[in-house]
């Protein structure tokens, strides 16, 4: 199956995974907070920051389940920890990519009606949502850090091209990592596919360890009915490969 996220989206086999050790943690922590959006917005740069930092923790989780595998040690009591910190992980991770997106989608809408007031490519709904959004608010509280620069980022993108088109750039990419986050959410959070709710998952959420990293391996159901499998180090290590191709 074709998808936006072939590129990133490899399970990987015997020998692929980088091994605990070999793993730079770094990649993300400081890779998230160059981005545009969470280089200059302080709070968004923290969230963006703690996904990396979590990321480590549940990698020695996984090492550890690796291990107790490989030895035939009772592993009931780490699966179930490790499943429940990546899908909590995940979900964390995909708030964070959301909101990137949804800043994104906004300003594009903001350009288009600073263009075009009358244009026809903003919805009244889409317009009703920016008014409340970015209306009023942004002048109620002048000593509100946040409030000011989402107005300078909102000021940016309309005004300086080279800054919309490092946004652009980076969605490209990044699309590709949030397409993984959101079936993954969507099969584990409303165990369903993405936009086909009466297409149900066989076993949502239902762990598995993977053989070679130790990852909690989950059975996905996409929108056309096919299934794949995909583990949280899946997607950390997509980006991981996305962040280090956008920051090279």
């Amino acid at each position: 199956m074709t998808n936006p996220y072939q590129e990133y989206n490899k399970h990987f086999s015997q020998g692929e995974y980088l091994t605990f050790d070999e793993i730079d943690f770094s990649i993300i922590i400081n890779g998230m907070r160059k981005l545009p959006f969470y280089e200059d917005d302080t709070f968004l740069k923290m969230q963006a920051t703690d996904i990396g930092i979590i990321d480590s923790v549940i990698a020695q989780y996984e090492h550890s389940l690796f291990d107790a595998y490989n030895r035939d040690e009772d592993t009931a009591n780490l699966v179930l920890i490790t499943s429940a910190l990546s899908q909590m992980w995940i979900y964390s991770l995909y708030e964070v990519l959301r909101l990137w997106k949804e800043r994104y989608f906004d300003f594009q809408c903001l350009k288009e009606l600073d263009d075009d007031p009358q244009t026809q490519n903003v919805s009244k709904h889409q317009k009703d949502k920016l008014k409340e959004r970015y209306g009023k608010i942004l002048d109620d509280d002048p000593l509100n850090m946040t409030v000011r620069i989402r107005k300078e980022q909102r000021e940016l993108y309309i005004n300086n091209a080279t800054y919309r088109d490092a946004i652009e750039n980076t969605w490209n990419e990044l699309r590709k990592v949030f397409e993984m986050v959101n079936i993954y959410r969507i099969n584990l959070a409303k165990h369903e596919a993405p936009k086909k709710s009466r297409m149900i998952p066989r076993a949502p959420g239902r762990p598995r360890i993977n053989m070679w990293c130790g990852a909690i391996d989950h059975e996905l159901i996409e929108t056309d009915g096919t299934y794949r499998i995909m583990n949280r180090r899946d997607i950390a290590d997509a980006l991981r490969l996305c962040l280090s191709k956008l920051n090279s």
